[in-house]
């Protein structure tokens, strides 16, 4: 999970750029790069998402060794 933490200070055009420039140098997809803002709480709902989805996946693969 790929975090983007400020972008509310940012223009929209200023957040891409960035997410581009974030997600190239870390090998993935400018769609992979959460931008959140604990100001205004933007992103809050899809970082809970994918936190969850890595839980849920990590207990599978721990029932799938036992």
């Amino acid at each position: 999970m790929v975090l983007h933490q400020g972008p509310d200070k940012l223009s929209k055009t200023q957040q891409q750029k960035r997410a581009a420039a974030i997600s190239a140098q870390m090998n993935r997809t400018p769609a992979e790069v959460i931008l959140f803002s604990a100001k205004t709480r933007a992103g809050r709902e899809t970082v809970l998402e994918e936190i969850t989805n890595l839980i849920s996946w990590y207990e599978q693969s721990e029932e799938e060794t036992d």
